[in-house]
């Protein structure tokens, strides 16, 4: 029989086998509680009202019986007895006896029913000898127990060595379990083989650690390969059952001369040949820019393509519940002080780590190793924490620099300076004008297929693809990604000065002219602003604008979004023309902006001015002090009459109240006559509010109710029907999709996890 103590589980740990051994021997399901819902419930069983069995997990390690006994006589007895359960059970990690037992049975009194509804450690191990499947299922019980681990490191380990294993066997410590295990496993019972790819620290390696000591516990040896796959297959793999792990095999920084000579070949021989095996298994480990990268390289493996074989690990598979247990993993488990823990404790802090979109297993390892924090001051840790998943250099910079092509980077450098999302062809577009200045600087020469082979290395690692009807998009796979890209062009300067020069879209020119005024102190030592400004307008100021690759939800009559591209103006593109010359006011970048001016005079006596850009134009222009009330009148004039006629919407009236706002001294009580009477009939019209969704109608009642106290106007029964109509909306969809609603509540309420429960995990810490 087993004879765990169970310290090597954290409070988490030991509650989750607590709660897997007593339901498969009472052969119940016990419901587990967010924090705050019943206090003293760590598990439920309420088949009916009048029989309700609660469950509680102690975990005590080097603790006396007496503490056992405290904790229930003062703490849990008042919760126990508020409860009233028919039935108590309580589950803990200390050894008890006959007469211990006996003395928490009439402590708790009549809750406890019998000495076998305490459970204590030797219990425990009875229980995982009569049901050894939890006890696989739970590998981190034992493969951090020092038998267990002995007598894997002499029995089953090939080419692994005593201080390998025990990495393994911290790492279990850390480990927990998510989607991405059930699927490599399912993939590796389908298959026998299963290739685990993903972005640089997301876990690849750790999982399939906890892959090969799941396979160990069933009675499979390990065989470690370290460089050619030749190491698997010289050994009998049909009647002995193995599992083969081979992690990195294309190589951890570049697919360049990893493979030897015919390995290609070798490996796909001995990928077939497990396929029809019955009895071993091959994991293998790849980052998925490096696999794309094998794909494009080797005709072979091009041609397998590797997509059943292959669970590729995201974010996405880590829930916030998932993210919170790796997190308390490391901390409960790592060798620093407690003065470092308390400072991320303080104030929950350890929530903004959770929730950070730059949330990576691999910088959570890094900050809970005392080794690598370095000169950190405890009081300074939360701040360097901070720092680092606000600048994830760590992760990205040696992947970036050196494991991928420079056409891969070029596209990476490009995709930094586009909207978040892009149509595949706008990319395409950017980078090859890029692509072929950093082609001819250096002597390279271009191949018309660089964008799709940079795409296809970069594609589920870098960046992400998707689909709106039948276009495709792209997108940075991390924002993390997006953030070091966007560093590097700021410590690269000559890379911002380029893609100015090199820009294929408008929005490339405002997001690069963004990047270096925010850090105009940094980079105007080595740029002058002068010139970065006309660069920036260059083609500025007449039509010859570039064109947009914004992109927005447009929505059909039958209520299903797409994708579309955005049809910007002239005067929302004149924005960025107002910025730069308020900011560096010199002769040239003045005249760009009344040459802007002077286009959108022509434009307002064509009517061809979209009434709301004209109107953030104006404010911008207000703002930098470059409109001139005398020097312009006739424009502004002219601007007055236009913004005040033909109004059909509210975006219409709320464009001449901003300019009515930014020149007072142009406004006369004749034009507001005007509009006021122009603004009630808008209401009057029977399509207004004849909207499907609630938001818009409820944005509509509230833009409404704010132009109506600009202009002065009773809007309160319109606010009030608009209101109405939300509500309406919403009940009628509630009512006719009631059973799909609780479906999809009751899953979203498994996937959260609330501060609450977050902070209770924490306490034990």
């Amino acid at each position: 029989m087993s004879d765990y103590d169970f310290r090597t589980l954290s409070p988490i740990d030991f509650e989750m086998l607590v709660r897997d051994l007593l339901q498969e021997e009472l052969g119940i399901r016990l419901e587990s509680f967010k924090v705050g819902k019943d206090q003293g419930i760590d598990f439920r069983y309420c088949p009916s009202k009048d029989n309700t069995v609660i469950v509680q997990a102690k975990r005590y390690v080097d603790t006396p019986f007496t503490k056992l006994c405290h904790m229930l006589e003062h703490n849990e007895m008042s919760k126990i007895r508020k409860l009233s359960p028919s039935r108590y059970v309580l589950a803990t990690s200390l050894g008890l006896t006959p007469q211990q037992k006996d003395e928490i049975v009439t402590l708790c009194h009549p809750y406890i029913l019998t000495p076998g509804d305490v459970v204590g450690r030797e219990d425990l191990n009875n229980l995982l000898a009569r049901h050894s499947r939890i006890e696989r299922q739970h590998f981190k019980l034992w493969i951090t127990s020092i038998p267990v681990f002995e007598e894997l490191l002499h029995s089953k380990i090939k080419n692994i060595s005593r201080e390998e294993l025990e990495t393994i066997r911290e790492h279990a410590r850390y480990y927990v379990q998510n989607d991405s295990f059930s699927r490599a496993l399912k993939i590796l019972e389908g298959f026998n083989v299963c290739i685990i790819a993903g972005i640089p620290g997301i876990g690849k390696t750790i999982l399939a650690e906890m892959l090969a000591l799941h396979f160990i516990n069933l009675g499979y040896d390990l065989v470690r390969v370290t460089s050619d796959i030749s190491e698997a297959s010289t050994l009998d793999y049909t009647n002995q059952k193995r599992l083969f792990y081979y992690d990195d095999f294309l190589g951890q920084t570049s697919l360049i001369d990893k493979l030897n000579k015919n390995e290609d070949q070798r490996l796909l021989d001995f990928i077939h040949a497990l396929h029809r095996s019955k009895v071993s298994k091959l994991v293998l480990t790849t980052r998925e820019y490096i696999l794309n990268q094998a794909k494009m390289t080797y005709e072979k493996l091009a041609r397998t393509q590797f997509r059943l074989e292959t669970c590729i690990i995201d974010l996405s598979s880590y829930t916030r519940r998932i993210r919170s247990q790796i997190l308390y993993n490391h901390l409960y488990y790592s060798n620093l002080s407690d003065l470092f823990k308390r400072d991320i404790l303080r104030s929950a802090q350890y929530l903004e780590v959770i929730d950070h979109e730059n949330y990576n297993p691999r910088i959570i390892h890094f900050m809970t190793d005392p080794l690598r924090i370095g000169a950190v001051q405890p009081n300074r840790y939360w701040d360097a924490f901070c720092s680092n998943l606000n600048n994830p250099v760590t992760i990205w910079e040696h992947a970036f620099e050196q494991q991928i092509s420079q056409e891969s980077r070029n596209l990476l450098l490009v995709l930094a300076t586009l909207p978040w999302e892009v149509f595949r062809e706008d990319a395409k577009k950017a980078f090859e004008t890029f692509n072929g200045d950093q082609a001819r600087s250096s002597g390279r020469h271009t191949n018309s297929l660089d964008f799709e082979n940079a795409l296809r290395e970069l594609e589920g690692n870098f960046v992400s693809t998707s689909k709106s009807r039948d276009r495709i998009l792209l997108s940075f796979h991390n924002p993390s990604i997006r953030d070091f890209v966007f560093r590097y062009i700021i410590l690269h300067p000559e890379f911002l000065r380029i893609l100015v020069d090199c820009s294929a879209f408008h929005e490339q020119r405002s997001w690069l002219w963004a990047a270096f005024h925010a850090n105009q102190r940094r980079l105007q030592s080595v740029i002058r602003p002068e010139a970065i400004a006309l660069d920036t307008l260059h083609d500025a100021g007449d039509e010859m604008f570039l064109p947009s690759c914004r992109i927005v939800n447009y929505r059909d009559s039958d209520a299903s979004t797409y994708k579309k591209s955005w049809l910007m103006s002239f005067e929302e593109k004149a924005i960025l023309i107002a910025d730069v010359a308020g900011t560096i006011k010199t002769i040239d970048t003045m005249d760009v902006f009344d040459r802007a001016i002077a286009a959108i005079d022509v434009r307002l006596r064509s009517n061809q001015v979209r009434q709301e850009n004209l109107a953030h134009l104006l404010k911008q222009a207000k703002l930098s002090k470059l409109l001139d009330v005398g020097k312009h009148a006739v424009f502004l004039e002219l601007t007055k009459e236009y913004l005040k006629t033909g109004m059909t919407w509210l975006g219409e009236y709320r464009a001449f109240c901003e300019f009515a706002e930014l020149f007072p001294e142009l406004i006369t009580d004749g034009d507001l006559i005007v509009v006021k009477e122009s603004f009630r009939g808008l209401t009057d019209d029977p399509s207004f509010g004849d909207d499907s969704d609630p938001d818009t109608l409820r944005a509509d009642a509230e833009e409404l109710k704010l132009l109506g106290g600009k202009l002065n106007v009773d809007v309160d029964q319109d606010v009030r029907r608009l209101e109405e109509r939300a509500e309406q909306i919403e009940e009628e969809a509630l009512e006719t999709d009631e059973d799909d609603y609780d479906t999809r509540k009751s899953v979203k309420d498994y996937e959260y996890c609330s501060d609450a429960e977050i902070r209770s995990m924490f306490a034990t810490i």
